[in-house]
């Protein structure tokens, strides 16, 4: 499935994720694994999605909204503390395993 034929729902908490992922990797385990300029594309491109949400329903009724619903593209360092407590471990975990996986040069199939 082409992300294009995506609902905005399904953009908007894949983009929440990927965001607070990479915040996650960049303030908490000190890896970079996107450039600046593709970081701040794909938070303008999910602020854009959430104003459009915001006018049908309610942002926080996404997966991640009470974290990304006032996300600001100058900065993320708190996105982290922001998750419940088991958001923070579930996500962790996964950028810990995907880290572990690149060092050890396993690539997903």
């Amino acid at each position: 499935m082409l992300f294009q034929d995506w609902s905005i729902v399904d953009k908007i908490e894949f983009l929440q994720r990927k965001v607070i992922l990479n915040c996650i990797a960049y303030y908490e385990l000190n890896k970079s694994p996107l450039s600046d300029d593709y970081y701040l594309n794909m938070c303008e491109y999910l602020i854009e999605l959430q104003d459009q949400y915001d006018l049908i329903d309610d942002i926080l009724n996404t997966r991640y909204g009470y974290v990304t619903h006032d996300l600001d593209v100058s900065t993320g360092f708190d996105l982290y503390y922001r998750l419940t407590e088991s958001d923070r471990e579930y996500l962790m975990d996964i950028c810990k395993r995907y880290f572990e996986r690149k060092e050890n040069g396993r690539q997903r199939n």
